[in-house]
């Protein structure tokens, strides 16, 4: 059978093909933050940062489905525990419909895996998720710098999911991106405490009074050595996480991770953004087992989620696991 008619959507200038399917499912990629240094408050209250975001194979699958509609609605499944007006997901189904002039009924159905409040950036990786996949229901009205533009008002996380990145240098707010080459070799443990979580803008707040009241700064390491280091054995990483400093409520728990992970100099381990998660990266799985036994002696109340280094293909919005 030939090309069918086209109609606009909801009245849109965007076309979408008679009998074409309108619906998309695709995973949604966590992260870690192998580095995290966080520059002082801004003006405008975010902080600069640079930092290492290497993606990682634990996600959520998220299907987004769409119909013709005289007005934008929304309909999320699988976080009901989430306000509307706070999930990034709905946020970046409306934000998408108004810059774009598109009416649509959209429907949303999240399977969700990445913990929440554990600096794995899982409501970032959903909000970029459903931008791709409007932007692919809708025959791509937006370019790739156009949906970096929305990614950045969604979150400041946002624009590293969207951009296709394996792994990358992050600056600024987090809209500036340096590609880096990937790991294959690593893979590793997401550790996730059960019995606290982290609150991001509370350990922003400490961090700035920290500051403050103590008066020291770490001493920088360039973007160059840190981007060089990045290819090196994890044994010599110089990398670390500014948020580390104010973690001292759950010190105890943390630095029992850590006393476990220096008995094994081919591993990694760090606090992935502003926790609660810990994350240990290895190109040795003998470790990670021994570390898992370890863990399981030594640690209580936490859940594991074994991960490894995810890569972009260059196509499709695709990644592989190497």
């Amino acid at each position: 059978m030939g090309r069918q008619s086209v109609r606009p959507l909801g009245g849109s200038r965007y076309m979408v093909m008679m009998g074409k399917p309108r619906n998309l499912t695709a995973e949604a990629y966590a992260k870690v933050n192998v580095h995290l240094e966080i520059g002082p408050l801004r003006e405008d209250g975010y902080h600069d940062i640079a930092s290492i975001f290497q993606r990682i194979s634990l996600s959520d699958t998220i299907t987004v489905s769409v119909r013709e509609a005289r007005a934008f609605s929304c309909h999320i499944q699988g976080m009901d525990e989430v306000p509307r007006e706070s999930n990034t997901m709905y946020r970046s189904a409306r934000l998408f419909c108004q810059r774009s002039a598109i009416a649509a009924e959209v429907s949303i159905h999240c399977e969700k895996r990445i913990p929440a409040q554990a600096g794995l950036g899982g409501g970032s990786t959903d909000a970029a998720t459903v931008l791709h996949l409007l932007n692919r229901l809708f025959g791509r009205p937006f370019g790739p710098q156009a949906i970096q533009e929305l990614a950045l008002t969604i979150g400041s996380d946002v624009p590293f999911f969207s951009s296709g990145a394996g792994a990358a240098y992050v600056e600024g707010r987090g809209e500036r991106l340096t590609w880096l080459p990937g790991r294959d070799d690593l893979e590793g443990l997401v550790i996730m405490p059960t019995a606290f979580s982290n609150s991001t803008a509370r350990l922003f707040a400490e961090l700035d009074k920290w500051r403050l009241a103590d008066g020291r700064a770490r001493t920088s390491v360039s973007k160059a050595v840190l981007c060089q280091a990045y290819s090196q054995p994890c044994a010599q990483w110089p990398f670390w996480n500014d948020f580390r400093l104010v973690m001292g409520e759950h010190e105890d728990w943390y630095r029992e991770l850590e006393r476990i992970v220096a008995g094994f100099p081919e591993c990694y381990g760090t606090v992935s953004g502003s926790g609660a998660a810990f994350c240990v990266l290895t190109p040795e799985m003998d470790s990670l087992q021994k570390i898992i036994e370890n863990y399981q002696k030594n640690c209580h109340c936490f859940m594991l989620f074994p991960i490894k280094c995810l890569h972009a293909d260059g196509t499709d919005d695709t990644f592989w696991l190497q």
